[in-house]
């Protein structure tokens, strides 16, 4: 069996992969199809010790990821994937974090998989053909 040394293993993240993510709660339709979207009941408002978010916008903020990025925020770049047709997550939070990440000057890609449900089973190798994210 063959040892690798340790001095060749780093914890360092090269990169951000994210693949249909709910990575915002500041819109009220950011979750279309969770009833309860940011009530105290609800995913979101459980996450946060049981708090209703439509009454707490501090909360959401730091529940939000694009909220937490400024330009001396130290990130890798980040890869952001989401279907049009994706009913339980809204597209808008993958594109408000875009447009962060550039507004920020960091390095992000965004592709939109048209007429993709979220359950559907995409090919990945072609879906990242021509993006220039993985070499």
């Amino acid at each position: 069996m063959k040892t690798i040394s340790t001095q060749m293993l780093t914890a360092k993240v090269s990169g951000v992969v994210d693949f249909y993510g709910s990575v915002s709660v500041m819109r009220e339709d950011s979750n279309p199809t969770t009833i309860n979207h940011l009530q105290a009941d609800s995913p979101e408002g459980m996450e946060m010790g049981h708090v209703d978010l439509k009454e707490n916008s501090d909360l959401r903020r730091k529940l939000s990821v694009e909220c937490n990025i400024s330009k001396d925020t130290d990130i890798p770049p980040v890869l952001i994937i989401h279907g049009t047709k994706d009913r339980t997550v809204n597209t808008i939070g993958s594109t408000d974090l875009y447009l962060k990440l550039k507004e920020c000057g960091k390095e992000a890609s965004y592709i939109l998989i048209k007429c993709r449900p979220r359950r559907r089973r995409i090919h990945l190798p072609s879906c990242f053909k021509g993006t220039g994210c993985f070499h």
